[in-house]
């Protein structure tokens, strides 16, 4: 490995994640735990599952999703509430019911990495 190569390779070598896919781990861990009520009440308040958006059943809301709010800025749509929540939909249905913090956390870890490892390399 050269001076100037690029860092992938040594990344999924070592199985480990770059910052973004670490922050985005941080992010669905804690949508996780707001899916299973497991956050203090005020901090849950800031996500709320479709099917309680809405009176009646749809697609959406079966599928385990929360509801995305509303945001005029730049700024606010950069936080939790609304970016976690957009990669918590945009997750598999099969992530959504793992039960297990441990185990979830585990196979986000191991989509990210094979995500990385199929990336070309410029």
């Amino acid at each position: 490995m050269q001076y100037r190569d690029h860092t992938d390779p040594l990344f999924v070598n070592f199985k480990c994640l770059k910052f973004q896919e670490i922050v985005k781990l941080k992010m669905l861990l804690i949508v996780f735990q707001a899916k299973n009520n497991m956050l203090p009440v005020n901090i849950q308040k800031l996500f709320m599952k479709s099917d309680d958006a809405h009176n009646h059943n749809t697609r959406f809301s079966k599928s385990g999703n929360f509801d995305v709010k509303y945001c005029k800025t730049k700024m606010k749509s950069m936080t939790i509430s609304i970016k976690g929540v957009k990669l918590w939909n945009e997750l598999d249905n099969h992530l959504h019911n793992v039960k297990s913090i441990h185990l979830f956390k585990k196979k986000l870890k191991c989509i990210y990495i094979i995500i990385c490892s199929k990336l070309p390399v410029t």
